[in-house]
């Protein structure tokens, strides 16, 4: 290659350079036009999601916003779902501003979601830079809890609040005092009135707190205040522990050991693809930051990142105490001190602009894949590689559509005869052509709530609940029918409830939508101990329970 040749290379590579890094500088000169930008791809990403059939978790979030009175909303919420009123004071009031839709009771959590990733941005935006702030809010995306955003239950709430907490707090002891405490005493009491598992985020602040004051050697009684007078909302807490206490839960879905430590393996192998590019690109660039002059993080917020990291260890502790149900998102806060102690390594690895944007479309992009470019994705890598080398690649490239963590369940056996039926049985559009004159039960409460809100009235008048308690104790472990008939006081619910004995006393021949597996689906193995000729009469996949299964009892002899 002449000499002309290799100037004309470098002169290329040169421009192309100072083009990126002039994009780069413009980023980080236009914190709002990024964060807009931020906010049109959150939209995009959990418009579809948002408009998806509300599942048995959110209708309860649903029904009980829609109480006809404030008093109602209260004693529904003391009867049956034990969480602070903020939610659904939100969700009323959303339901009632846009009318009553699966997005609009989702509206709250959406907003919720999207302030807590704005908190992460100003709060690194200030101790690093607009392009590793808007890493951050990336990764924050990008973590098993995205999901969330668009649920209708009190969990992106909390992360929310746990965001702004940390934020004011940042700002009282650093910053602006006089907009900060009025922040921190707010976003206090609006945490422990959004999840009770918010006492333990405040916790962590105080642990903080209590450090920055011993190294202060003086209390800064103002900032003390403002943590403590939000524990007057714990008040409200009172008539939830009582009924939780008067709960029991299976023992596969109770805390222990071992799912706490899948929980933070599950996180990290959920968040691998984007982790690995960050430390890639960190690695890369070190040697642009070995000079800088990088700001310890101070020993209180340090002390404050480990309580919040550990609060899933907090939560698995009280609960194998009281023998109470554990779920991942019970430890989600645990993300905030992940995401923002990730961006503050980039920014101390790097003080390259033109580092921090790849690293920001490095993590975009992987995100994109696994969000909007997942079909087009598995359908491309499929005629490439087809069977179960393409699945294998598709997995390394994007997550999981189910999720990173375990069912609380574990599956049963399933007969061989009903293995064969499955393989054979038709796929079931609808429900309303299928076996008319039949009725309709769902075997679990999960199922039977869904279709009651989802299904028309040709199907609904068909469809029953059956209950049991003696059956769901020996079989499933678990009590239902108490908390299935407390929720018919407080939903609208178009189906019918009735006894297991009376109905198939009425009933000899009827539609079961279920999952054998399901050790919660007592129904099933109930009906064949009484005797019941039980086969699969076709498949429906609008519901977890995706079996119809035709239960027929011998005629009772006159």
């Amino acid at each position: 290659m002449t000499a002309s040749a290799n100037r004309s290379s470098a002169s290329a590579t040169s421009h192309r350079d100072g083009w990126f890094s002039r994009i780069a500088a413009w980023c980080n000169a236009s914190p709002a036009s990024i964060f807009s930008l931020l906010s049109v791809s959150y939209i995009a990403l959990i418009w579809k999601a948002a408009h998806r059939p509300l599942w048995y978790d959110e209708l309860y979030t649903y029904y009980i916003a829609q109480q006809p009175s404030w008093t109602r909303l209260l004693q529904a919420i003391h009867a049956i779902d034990l969480n602070p009123p903020l939610n659904y004071a939100l969700t009323r009031w959303s339901i009632a501003i846009f009318g009553s839709s699966p997005w609009a009771a989702r509206l709250p959590a959406i907003a919720a979601f999207w302030f807590a990733s704005l908190a992460i941005f100003l709060f690194l935006k200030k101790k690093t830079s607009v392009l590793i702030a808007s890493v951050a809010v990336l990764l924050f995306w990008s973590t098993p809890y995205f999901s969330y955003a668009t649920e209708a239950r009190p969990y992106a709430l909390l992360l929310a609040f746990s965001a702004w907490l940390l934020y004011a707090w940042d700002e009282a002891a650093n910053g602006d005092r006089k907009f900060a405490l009025p922040l921190l005493l707010f976003t206090g009491f609006a945490l422990l009135l959004s999840h009770v598992f918010g006492v333990l985020t405040l916790g962590a602040i105080w642990l903080g707190e209590a450090v920055r004051s011993w190294r202060r050697r003086r209390t800064d009684w103002p900032v003390a205040a403002a943590l403590l007078l939000p524990l007057v909302a714990v008040a409200t807490y009172s008539p939830m522990f009582h009924a939780f206490r008067a709960t029991m839960f299976p023992a596969d879905s109770q805390a222990s050991l071992a799912k706490l430590a899948f929980l933070y393996y599950a996180t990290f192998r959920w968040m691998w693809r984007p982790l690995l590019a960050i430390a890639v690109v960190a690695f890369l660039s070190r040697r642009q930051a070995a000079n800088a002059n990088i700001t310890a993080l101070p020993p209180e917020f340090a002390t404050t990142y480990i309580a919040l990291f550990l609060i899933p260890l907090s939560v698995t502790l009280i609960f194998m105490r009281s023998h109470g149900a554990f779920y991942d998102r019970y430890g989600m806060v645990a993300v905030l001190p992940l995401v923002l102690t990730v961006a503050i390594l980039l920014h101390r690895s790097t003080q390259s602009r033109t580092a921090s944007l790849v690293a920001l479309i490095c993590v975009g992009f992987l995100l994109l894949l696994s969000t909007g470019l997942r079909v087009p994705l598995d359908r491309a890598v499929s005629s490439v590689l087809p069977g179960r080398s393409g699945e294998k690649l598709a997995g390394i490239l994007t997550t999981s559509i189910h999720g990173p963590f375990r069912p609380w369940w574990k599956k049963l056996p399933v007969p061989p005869s009903i293995q064969s039926e499955r393989s054979g049985a038709p796929l079931v559009q609808s429900l309303e052509t299928f076996d008319p004159e039949l009725p309709i039960v769902a075997a679990s409460e999960l199922t039977f709530f869904e279709m009651d809100n989802r299904e028309s009235s040709a199907v609904t008048t068909r469809l029953n609940y059956l209950y049991d308690r003696r059956a769901e104790i020996e079989i499933s472990h678990r009590s239902v029918a108490d908390g299935v008939l407390e929720a018919r006081d407080y939903f609208p619910l178009r189906a019918n409830i009735a006894d297991y004995h009376q109905f198939i006393d009425e009933h000899r021949t009827f539609l079961v939508v279920g999952l054998w597996e399901h050790p919660g689906d007592w129904l099933l193995r109930k009906a064949a101990s009484d005797g019941a000729t039980i086969t699969v009469a076709g498949q429906i996949q609008a519901y977890a329970d995706t079996d119809i299964y035709l239960i027929t009892f011998p005629a009772i002899p006159r």
